[in-house]
């Protein structure tokens, strides 16, 4: 649901709490005319008159508002501002953290590589961080996008906020191909319990990464990720008994199967 448009001379910043009934407002993604919804039990959002299926804003759903209100509670109303505009590059942001001056993009709904790289490039290019979250109700999965292809060498984390209560982690894995590989067994995530986010090295250093080995996927995240949150995988780190290459998610499951049983059976 989209909760912010600009009026038609693109000076002011309208939430559609306040907007008008009946109004032209513009998207502030793709520059359509939207209007204000309003009901008494509706939330308060802008629809695009005419459908514009290549705008982001548009595509928007609950979990994605879920994954933004989240990020709003826990940086504070006081330091980050929601669908942020820059005009300088044309982009609008999910959240955007001043302090540290980090874009958080929720990623709900499919998108092109291109636009992906093209998108975190504009952020870059302006001195602003980039950290993409990516919502299990599309990505994370056995079989990887090529947009969480795109990803490697950019700081990104995963959530299920909008499913029950949710949570934001990091996870032990690394996409070669199109198939997704686990490190750890479960569970393979470190959740997080607060966003705080931390600099690592030079805005728009990225490179891929080739190796499978748990300690140079560590080590590739030190030298290309521009920063990263507290608490995740590069503070809590495997055991180097647990350093060891990437297995197949199958691999995985026929691991904890047979762990599972051999534990029922010393058991019984």
């Amino acid at each position: 649901m989209q909760r912010w448009g600009f009026s038609e001379e693109r000076q002011e910043r309208v939430d559609a709490e306040v907007a008008e009934l009946g109004c032209d407002y513009l998207c502030p993604e793709c520059h359509g005319t939207i209007r204000v919804r309003r009901g008494d039990i509706r939330v308060p959002h802008f629809f695009h008159r005419n459908e514009a299926s290549s705008c982001r804003h548009q595509k928007k759903d609950g979990l994605h508002r879920a994954v933004q209100m989240w990020l709003l509670n826990q940086l504070g109303e006081s330091t980050c501002t929601l669908e942020c505009f820059f005009p300088s590059i044309v982009r609008v942001a999910d959240v955007a953290y001043h302090p540290a001056q980090v874009v958080f993009e929720v990623q709900r709904s499919p998108i092109d590589p291109e636009e992906a790289i093209a998108r975190t490039e504009s952020y870059w290019s302006i001195g602003w961080h980039v950290i993409w979250i990516l919502h299990v109700a599309r990505y994370g999965r056995r079989s990887a996008t090529a947009f969480e292809r795109s990803l490697a060498g950019i700081p990104h984390y995963f959530t299920d906020i909008g499913f029950r209560e949710g949570r934001l982690w990091d996870e032990w894995s690394c996409v070669r191909g199109s198939r997704r590989y686990w490190y750890a067994l479960p569970p393979a995530r470190r959740y997080l319990e607060s966003v705080h986010v931390l600099p690592l090295n030079p805005i728009g250093k990225k490179t891929p990464v080739g190796s499978v080995s748990a300690k140079t996927w560590i080590q590739n995240r030190e030298t290309t990720w521009s920063c990263h949150l507290e608490g995740d995988l590069l503070f809590t780190q495997l055991p180097e008994s647990e350093q060891k290459e990437a297995a197949h998610f199958l691999d995985r499951l026929f691991l904890y199967v047979r762990l599972w049983w051999l534990h029922f059976l010393s058991g019984s």
